[in-house]
């Protein structure tokens, strides 16, 4: 691409706004949805579904009784088998649908530009969350879930482009039936393998962050400070009993 065919180049925006619709409606939609009081531990879907059970189990949930150790347990087996299921359709899943919708009406210039923005919102969101966790939290091995985060995201964006790649030359030359023939191919290579990744690192970032000793250091803190409330509470009682 020389500079005069980039000076000249028309980005006809409608159709990459539409693009960006597809991916971003329902992320905006699941953060309307999302509890304001909770501790912003992770900031994008499917992660974001454990903030709420996560500040439960570390004891720092406003709104929400601290459930005892057995079932905190039993908690953090349900949402690594969740989790799993969850992140199974956002890293996996998604990007085959969206990159298969895009391919149908965009260009290859601005397929590559949405799919920019949508990688780059991922980015910024997982750096956050990092940030969040290594500043606000003293978890074991904390430091390790921006590596973890790093997987995900090239995980997304391998699927997501693999299936332009894959679709894009059969949709052109309009060989539909080839795309179903080899549709299995590109499931068994390019699905399976990830989803299997995705299994391994999903549960094993959990086993980080759903961590017993921050748990149990959270849990020591919030029972000193009702000990002192009710404490303070008794003595204004005494008191009132001689006016």
């Amino acid at each position: 691409m020389n500079f005069s065919t980039i000076w000249n180049w028309q980005i006809e925006p409608l159709p990459i706004l539409i693009s960006l619709l597809v991916y971003f409606l329902p992320v905006i939609w699941r953060e309307k949805r999302s509890d304001a009081y909770t501790p912003l531990y992770f900031s994008i879907y499917p992660l974001a579904k454990l903030n709420v059970p996560l500040s439960r189990y570390l004891g720092k949930s406003y709104l929400y009784d601290y459930f005892d150790e057995e079932d905190a347990e039993k908690e953090k087996k349900v949402m690594k088998i969740k989790s799993v299921y969850s992140a199974i359709i956002f890293v996996v899943v998604t990007p085959v649908f969206i990159s298969v919708i895009w391919t149908l009406y965009l260009t290859e210039k601005q397929f590559y530009i949405v799919a920019a923005f949508v990688l780059l919102s991922i980015l910024y969101r997982f750096i956050k969350s990092t940030y969040f966790f290594n500043h606000y939290t003293y978890i074991p091995r904390r430091k390790l879930i921006g590596t973890f985060y790093f997987l995900i995201l090239l995980i997304f964006s391998y699927i997501l482009i693999r299936s332009h790649l894959w679709i894009s030359p059969l949709l052109q030359k309009k060989e539909y039936l080839k795309i179903l023939t080899s549709a299995g191919d590109f499931i068994l290579i390019n699905i399976v393998i990830n989803i299997l990744l995705v299994a391994i690192i999903i549960p094993t970032l959990i086993s980080i962050v759903f961590n017993k000793d921050e748990r149990k250091k959270n849990l020591e803190g919030t029972n000193a400070y009702k000990q002192v409330g009710a404490s303070y509470d008794s003595e204004i009682i005494n008191e009132n009993k001689y006016f």
